[in-house]
């Protein structure tokens, strides 16, 4: 810290004339301080002769500098060059200067005279005053603080460096890696966020896939009936028509649209979505209910599952109704259930197959075949009825009978409406007949001529073996 009274600080042209020697002042004043001798100068032999005051510095002060006081009745001491620090520089002022440094500056204590034998040296120009540091230990002698000493410039450890490059690298290529593949640094995949639509496409796919227990875990609903929830159903659905191509058409808070590809056909399918307390979601309803009017006596088979109710729940998919029966089907077996806002009302109706229709005709023929063959006016269960008059008394074994016609020619059999398990044929049954009658005890041989008899041929379906008989 600098400190009022010292003026070494102040530029050569600034400092002030030294005061007067007052007449009775001591002649054995203590001279100046001598240079110190390391530098190696020595002191001029003879004083010198005082110069003439200076002028006023042309220049203002600057700003926040420390101003000097005024001059002081001792000797100014200069701050000692240190070594190993460059010499002070003086700023020059903008007045002429005289030819010589004035006794007791910094630049005429930096004067070196000449030894004994050396040829005469050049004055030394005024040395720039080095920039100390207010906060570095002063050297001895010193008047103000010398400045810190920086340590030596460390060589930077290239091997941490380098090591620390390639740590950097990695955690980067750990966290791209993360991000590009959906896994957090710490190895667990990121949870995707849930969204209703994903809910829809998850159940169809569950579906797809036959896994009815994994669809309806993603329902909200409970299902009524579980008759048709199962994986067999699901199984021959996906024989029939696989459902592929899911696409999302439409996706808002309250519906979900998905087309996709059931079979052949293109279907569009709706979902409700709703939101779980866990942030995810599932589908309100991914079954619908299938309306069902049964026959009275016919089997309803659902791909494979016999129906025992009028309604049943069922999955998005392909379905056929079935009898079970060989001879028995239904007329329309097939359909299709898109989504939850399908709601299909079946009513299947029987009808012969083409094994059954050529059983029930193959089974008249035989039945009439036997009731030509009998020996009696009035077999039971044949066409024919011959009613005798009371004196007649016919031998039934003189009796023959003859079809005229062939009655099953372009008849095609089907079912009762009473029993849609029975299949029936109305036909006319055209014969003669010959016998030989006793009419009052007198024998007489009868040929009749041909004659028509409206019948009815009925045989049970469910039968392996179709047995016929006819109802007149």
């Amino acid at each position: 810290m600098l400190r009022p009274d010292d003026l070494s600080w102040r530029h050569p042209s600034q400092q002030a004339d030294p005061p007067p020697t007052p007449p009775n002042a001591d002649a054995t004043a203590e001279p100046p301080a001598q240079w110190p001798p390391q530098w190696g100068s020595r002191e001029p032999q003879q004083p010198q002769p005082p110069l003439p005051p200076l002028p006023a510095p042309a220049y203002a002060v600057p700003p926040q500098q420390p101003q000097a006081y005024p001059p002081q009745p001792y000797p100014e001491q200069a701050y000692a060059q240190q070594p190993g620090y460059p010499p002070q520089q003086v700023p020059q002022p903008s007045a002429p200067e005289p030819a010589g440094p004035p006794p007791g500056s910094v630049a005429w204590l930096q004067q070196r005279y000449p030894a004994p034998g050396e040829p005469a040296q050049p004055p030394h120009p005024p040395q720039p005053v080095a920039t100390e540091s207010a906060f570095a230990p002063p050297q001895p002698g010193s008047l103000r603080p010398q400045p810190l000493r920086q340590p030596p410039a460390r060589k930077p450890p290239t091997r941490a460096l380098v090591l620390a490059g390639v740590a950097t690298v990695l955690v980067i290529a750990v966290v791209v890696a993360a991000l590009v593949f959906g896994k957090a640094p710490g190895g667990q995949a990121n949870p995707p966020r849930a969204t209703g639509a994903d809910a829809a496409v998850r159940f169809l796919e569950a579906v797809a896939a036959g896994d009815s227990a994994r669809a309806l875990s993603l329902q909200q609903q409970a299902p009524r009936d579980r008759t048709l929830l199962t994986d067999t159903v699901l199984r021959e659905s996906r024989q029939r028509a696989p459902i592929s191509r899911i696409r999302i058409t439409h996706d808002s808070a309250n519906d979900v649209e998905l087309t996709y590809q059931l079979g052949e056909a293109e279907v569009r399918a709706h979902f409700v979505p709703v939101r779980q307390p866990d942030g995810s979601y599932k589908v309100d309803r991914g079954t619908t209910t299938v309306q069902v009017t049964r026959p009275k006596q016919v089997p309803v088979i659902v791909n494979g599952v016999r129906l025992t109710t009028n309604e049943v729940d069922a999955f998005p998919g392909a379905y056929e109704t079935t009898t079970g029966l060989a001879n028995v089907s239904f007329l329309e077996p097939r359909f299709t259930i898109s989504g939850p806002t399908s709601f299909p009302r079946l009513a299947p109706a029987a009808q012969l197959t083409e094994q059954g229709r050529r059983a029930m005709l193959d089974a008249t023929r035989k039945a009439l075949e036997e009731c030509m063959k009998a020996k009696d006016l009035n077999p039971p269960n044949c066409p024919q009825q011959v009613r005798v008059e009371p004196n007649q008394r016919p031998d039934n074994a003189s009796i023959r009978w003859e079809l005229v016609e062939d009655p099953l020619a372009g008849q095609t059999p089907k079912l009762t409406i009473a029993d849609d398990t029975v299949a029936e044929l109305r036909l006319v049954v055209k014969t003669k007949i010959s016998v030989t009658v006793m009419t009052d005890n007198r024998p007489g041989v009868v040929n009749a001529q041909p004659k028509e008899f409206s019948t009815q041929a009925l045989a049970p379906m469910t039968q392996p073996t179709v047995s016929a008989r006819f109802v007149n």
